[in-house]
């Protein structure tokens, strides 16, 4: 089974309804970035014009509106740009001075420092920020705002173009009461970097933290 396939499979056994695109239309995740009721899409070599209306349309059902984002650079929106938990966007790169996002306040952008441009690809959830390790400037900003900020080891998936906001499992971690018990871990970063749900139970690192009081 591929991958379109089998996330498709496990999500159709949680939703009701779940919506396709068909070719010709192409959709990255890591180009689709909500913010609210606002769709930030980013226009890349992994999502086409096909791919953004066919979201459009979806999105118009639900009350959502969309924000196509024209990529030159950047392999998908995601690389530089990240939500944090009251909607303020970090955002580095190219996406800095970006017409798409010129029209926000200056207390919703955060400039992330050229030399940690890595950093700008984050998770936010349940009020806690999961930010790459070694990015110490970018750490200061977020918790300037409040925001508990949990580093992690993504210097392995870093190698091959993978972001926090990559990793399947980023949220289910974070998500964790024990959450920082499970990233201080000594396995984290592989799970972290684990494709998929069936790779990650079948790690040599999954019994230590199933087995864990806090997983």
């Amino acid at each position: 089974m591929g991958e379109v396939a089998h996330v498709a499979s496990t999500l159709r056994s949680i939703f009701p309804k779940v919506d396709e695109v068909s070719a010709p239309a192409t959709l990255e995740g890591g180009d689709v970035l909500q913010v609210g009721s606002l769709l930030y899409v980013g226009l890349s070599q992994r999502t086409n014009l096909a791919g953004i209306d066919q979201l459009s349309a979806f999105a118009a059902r639900r009350g959502i509106k969309v924000e196509v984002v024209r990529l030159r650079e950047m392999l998908h929106l995601k690389t530089g740009v990240s939500a944090l938990p009251d909607g303020s966007l970090l955002l580095a790169g190219e996406l800095v001075d970006h017409a798409a996002f010129a029209g926000l306040p200056p207390s919703r952008r955060i400039i992330v420092p050229d030399a940690e441009a890595y950093a700008a690809n984050c998770v936010s959830i349940r009020g806690r920020v999961l930010l790459p390790a070694g990015f110490p400037a970018t750490r200061r900003l977020v918790a300037e705002r409040g925001w508990p900020v949990e580093e992690v080891d993504l210097s392995e998936f870093r190698k091959v173009d993978g972001g926090a906001a990559a990793s399947p499992c980023a949220s289910e971690l974070l998500s964790s009461p024990c959450a920082s018990e499970l990233l201080s871990s000594p396995c984290a970063s592989e799970l972290l970097s684990s494709p998929c749900a069936s790779e990650l139970l079948s790690s040599p690192c999954a019994s230590e933290l199933l087995s864990s009081p806090c997983a």
